[in-house]
């Protein structure tokens, strides 16, 4: 019987090395692997598209390879997956732009290694070495920065003369990082290979080349404009499109509606019919823009004109859309900016400014009954805090939305939660006019500023929510404040932040040079150091344009 059983395990067991052996090897090959140019960019973009592998091969990752000669591609980075669940997706996509280092000193390797687990003359590379005349054989085939101190490069550099130019020079090992970011007109070479959880890497796909290009700017600007009637301005604010930091102008122009040839599109000769209202360098990376200019729009009727926003390159390419909106304003019709005072924030280092809005102010965030009864009322508040002051107390009074009171209660200890007495008339009460006030420490009197709150019960979450907010009579869940931020250097104002009116403070850090991303502009092979050529600025004049700088090598 043991003999028997023995037996028939053995055949089993030969049975399944048998199948394990006949079957068919996972080729781990990479199907419809593409490349092609990044629309809408300076020429610094390009994307890769492939079919993911199915789940049976157990990818970890997927290694993406780039080089800018076809027998040389070095590992650039990697796309990790699930192993078990695969790829959902039909094709997985990698942006090149130059946002993965081609180089740091902490993970590269010191001399260059072939990728394992691939023929003998495959062109895939592990990453790019440590190795300085290697580098300095890319850095005119790409746009190069170097990641390093501050200190290191103000101070630790060495003095190198090249046709009586002075630069500074670093070692590699003065580098914390290198970013090598494709340029237009280079031809690049890419290749895309799996890696499975033993950490196989399966045979990569064919070397494929492209050369990216400087396109035209996305027309897909989002702006808006008006008129002030009683001010004589033109108000223009927009949202960049993509790939803004290669637009160079801004032009803000009226167009005659009657010349559009649909609704929004602008026949190919349209500059020529326009009236243009401005012209203005693009001076700040911003996530919004606003421009004002004196200029009299009384003939320019919005029933007659739309407003258009163009912007042009750096190769003298341009786009252009209409506004979404363009409208007469009177000076009444526009949002009133807050009394704001800009100060050193208290206990710091030195390094954050604090910007005031106002005296802190309480509003209700949320409000349910505590029990069937409707007797007692949970309050949970908010209060919009201002560090130069400290909220005492906090004073509720509700009302009827006819007007009727209710009742008030006053908020000793503020813990953001608060218990009301409901009285039985209003047990089954559904909407809530709230008036909330704040008492500062100190203060000899409730401050002169009320939040207003319309307080209405939601059937389905059963609870009550605040439906709007208002301030001195204004309604503020629907008004924003936009802090822009200038230094003495800057060319133009940069948004810093977008935040709801009820925010009394905003804390501006100040950004003191650290760690720096600075351009590589050439090695020299005697010395072993990279160039750098590294300006002081002293000065900046935005209304012409120009900037003083001093060289510091």
């Amino acid at each position: 019987m043991k003999k028997a059983l023995f037996i028939s395990i053995m055949v089993l067991l030969l049975c399944g090395l048998t199948a394990l052996f006949a079957a068919p090897a996972l080729s781990g090959k990479i199907a419809e692997f593409s490349v092609s140019d990044l629309p809408d960019d300076d020429g610094s973009g390009i994307i890769l598209k492939w079919k993911p592998l199915s789940k049976e091969h157990r990818v970890i990752k997927y290694n993406i390879y780039r080089g800018v000669s076809p027998d040389s591609l070095f590992l650039l980075t990697y796309l990790e997956v699930d192993p078990k669940l695969g790829v959902l997706a039909p094709y997985l996509y990698y942006y090149d732009t130059g946002d993965q280092p081609l180089a740091e000193f902490e993970s590269s390797p010191m001399r260059i290694k072939k990728e394992k687990d691939q023929p003998e003359d495959s062109p895939l590379y592990d990453n790019f070495p440590l190795d300085p005349e290697l580098l300095a054989t890319v850095i005119d085939r790409y746009n190069v920065l170097a990641v390093t101190k501050a200190s290191r490069l103000h101070k630790g550099s060495r003095l190198i003369r090249k046709d009586d130019t002075g630069f500074a020079g670093l070692k590699l090992t003065q580098l914390d990082g290198i970013y090598a970011i494709p340029k237009m007109g280079v031809t690049y070479y890419y290749s895309v290979a799996a890696v499975n959880e033993r950490g196989l890497v399966y045979p990569g796909t064919e070397v494929l080349s492209i050369v990216p290009e400087d396109n035209p700017p996305d027309a897909g600007a989002i702006m808006h404009a008006s008129f002030v009637q009683d001010a004589g301005k033109m108000n223009f604010e927009w949202l960049p499109p993509t790939g803004a930091a290669d637009i160079a102008a801004w032009q803000g122009w009226l167009f005659p509606r009657a010349a559009l040839m649909s609704e929004k599109e602008l026949p190919p000769n349209w500059a020529s019919s326009a009236t243009q209202i401005f012209e203005i360098p693009n001076m700040s990376a911003s996530s919004v823009y606003y421009h004002s200019v004196d200029f009299d729009a009384g003939d320019y009727d919005p029933e007659r004109y739309v407003s258009v926003l163009s912007y042009i390159d750096y190769s003298g390419q341009m786009a252009a859309v209409t506004a979404n909106s363009y409208r007469y304003l009177k000076r009444e019709n526009l949002a009133n900016l807050p009394d704001f005072v800009v100060m050193d924030k208290a206990n710091d280092k030195g390094d954050n400014m604090l910007v005031s809005f106002g005296k802190p102010l309480a509003y209700i965030t949320l409000a349910e009954f505590t029990n069937k009864h409707h007797d007692k009322l949970k309050l949970n508040y908010e209060i919009s805090a201002n560090e130069n002051y400290t909220v005492d107390k906090v004073k509720f009074t509700f009302k009827t939305q006819d007007g009727r009171s209710i009742g008030s209660i006053t908020e000793k200890y503020v813990d953001k939660v608060l218990q009301f007495p409901m009285p039985k008339e209003f047990k089954d009460i559904k909407h809530i006019h709230t008036e909330i006030a704040v008492l500062l420490l100190k203060a000899g009197d409730w401050e002169s500023e009320v939040v207003s709150q319309e307080v209405v019960y939601n059937e389905y979450f059963k609870r009550f929510q605040p439906q709007s907010t208002f301030v001195s009579g204004v309604d503020i869940s629907k008004l924003y404040f936009d802090v822009q931020q200038k230094s003495m250097l800057d060319w133009d104002f940069s948004n810093g932040i977008r935040a709801n009116a009820l925010t009394r403070t905003y804390d501006h850090m100040v950004p003191f040079e650290d760690v720096i991303f600075s351009p590589i502009t050439g090695f020299d092979a005697q010395s072993g150091r990279f160039l750098f050529d590294v300006p002081l600025s002293i000065a900046v004049d935005a209304d012409n344009g120009y900037s003083f700088d001093v060289p510091l090598s």
